[in-house]
């Protein structure tokens, strides 16, 4: 229930996934949290002439149905904020037209713009500059194709936005790169925080495109008159948040100061497996290990690395749906859990999995190909996806253990994925440590918890992750089957490196 206690403060979060956005209340006393979803709807891709576009239109006619269901549970609103998924961008003209609708990241599946950008700029050089992992969706890969393939684009754009900069400026008007979103591009300077001008010039880019960086909770400004003269709300204060979902996420991970190593998952579609750190890591190590330094809130750099996560799953029940069988997530687990252990593995982030036209055929082709047998039965192919991911977090985690030269006393695992019993139980026995899980909404908590630091309610991040961990207990997964996991792990990677 919404609280009406004027000492509670009220935000509005819409976080917007790439499969599914909602826009939810976050209250806070400055001693606990509250969350309330006012509006979820489901989101997606859509095919048109052979590629992936976001359905933009659709989105905002979403975002003010939320707006208008958040307003009548809590009209008392502080503030509203946007995050999404990263890549993604849109282009505007001076006169403030969309030139086109923003092409989804898995449209893009070809390594031949990768390497096209190398023999201009070697990895070393552009790792150097940005410290981002190399990955073909990439806004900076994007951008390089969009030239070749989509150039007409370019020619009466006056701004770049990604995705929640440019949600944000249609509904206040301003155009502004929130921190976060921006570090993903490939485009950011790791160490200036700016767009890196030797990116731009050596690829032949429109740094002109790129507009101001702000950080997470700057206030924009007020919701545009025409929208809050539709909706029938007052013209809200529109802020920053840390826009990338990623970062919302981590800032609420209800991590104690209690001085010893942490790492975090944020599981949905993807999985970011990764650690806090105080300045970005842009050494030939990390270089080796293509992780990557995004930033984060309050000057946090997060080192991690992109896993594909539970895509795989959501891809998997499509299939069966098509052929007829409709198993829901909590019955797909129960036949993942009673399915023959570590009969097969697959690499969650081979480039047949990113957006196939069939899951349970792209999986099958996997196993014929590293001469395993393939999964016959839903469960099977549950379960090698669910083993797979758990050993694929094992390797990163140890990466990262590596670079730092410290060992994670627990994981959080935070995010749609931390209601998985059994991912949570299985990556704590792969990764021998302890798994602490939840809350299941970290992303739209912190959007709020951001917004509630910049309206003064908390001094701190720390201070703000305190009251999340005191209104959402965690789930504790001890590790207990270590040993059987230890004895897949050189199995797992020998066939990982088949591929």
């Amino acid at each position: 229930m919404i609280n009406q206690d004027p000492a509670w403060h009220t935000y509005y979060a819409v976080d917007l996934g790439a499969s599914s956005g909602r826009l939810m209340v976050v209250q806070s006393d400055g001693h606990k949290f509250h969350i309330e979803t006012a509006h979820r709807f489901p989101n997606h891709s859509t095919l048109i002439n052979g590629h992936l576009y976001w359905d933009l239109p659709r989105i905002l006619d979403e975002i003010k149905v939320g707006l208008r269901k958040g307003f009548e549970l809590s009209p008392q609103c502080r503030s509203v904020a946007i995050d999404t998924w990263g890549t993604d961008f849109g282009l505007i003209t001076r006169g403030g037209a969309l030139v086109g609708l923003p092409l989804s990241n898995r449209d893009f599946s070809s390594d031949e713009v990768i390497d096209r950008v190398r023999a201009i700029i070697p990895d070393e050089e552009l790792y150097g500059y940005t410290g981002i992992q190399f990955m073909r969706q990439n806004a900076l890969y994007q951008l390089v194709r969009m030239q070749q393939t989509h150039a007409w684009m370019f020619d009466p754009a006056e701004r770049l936005l990604f995705l929640p900069d440019l949600l944000r400026y249609i509904l206040c008007g301003d155009m502004a790169a929130e921190y976060t979103i921006a570090s993903t591009s490939h485009l950011l300077d790791g160490r200036t925080r700016d767009w890196h001008p030797e990116v731009f010039s050596r690829l032949g880019l429109p740094l002109h495109l790129m507009a101001k960086i702000v950080e997470p909770g700057a206030s924009i400004g007020t919701l545009r008159e025409e929208h809050a003269t539709e909706l029938d709300i007052p013209r809200l204060s529109v802020r920053t948040c840390a826009s990338h979902d990623t970062a919302s996420a981590v800032a609420a991970v209800p991590a104690i100061e209690d001085g010893q190593p942490w790492a975090y998952i944020s599981s949905g579609t993807w999985s970011l497996v990764g650690a806090e750190i105080p300045q970005p890591l842009l050494t030939p190590d990390a270089l080796r290990s293509n992780v990557t330094n995004e930033g984060g809130v309050g000057g946090t750099i997060r080192l991690l690395k992109n896993v594909n996560g539970l895509w795989l799953i959501q891809r998997l029940q499509h299939d069966l749906q098509v052929h007829g069988t409709s198993v829901d997530f909590s019955g797909l687990m129960e036949a993942a859990g009673q399915a023959p252990a570590f009969a097969r593995f697959i690499n969650p982030n081979f480039i047949g999995f990113h957006n196939p036209p069939s899951m349970m055929k792209a999986i099958a082709k996997f196993c014929h190909t590293t001469h395993q047998s393939p999964p016959e039965s839903p469960g099977e192919f549950a379960r090698c996806v669910m083993e797979s991911l758990a050993l694929a977090y094992r390797d990163v985690l140890e990466k990262l253990q590596n670079l730092l030269g410290v060992h994670f006393a627990r994981v959080h695992i935070v995010g749609g994925g931390s209601l998985n019993s059994t991912l949570c139980a299985w990556t704590a026995d792969a990764c021998g440590i302890p798994v602490h899980a939840g809350p299941v909404e970290a992303t739209a908590l912190g959007n709020g918890l951001v917004q509630a630091i910049a309206d003064g309610i908390f001094s701190s991040l720390g201070e703000a992750r305190r009251a999340i961990g005191a209104s959402f207990p965690c789930t504790i997964y001890q590790p207990r089957d270590c040993e059987l996991w230890v004895r897949q792990v050189d199995r797992y990677r020998e066939i990982v490196n088949r591929r």
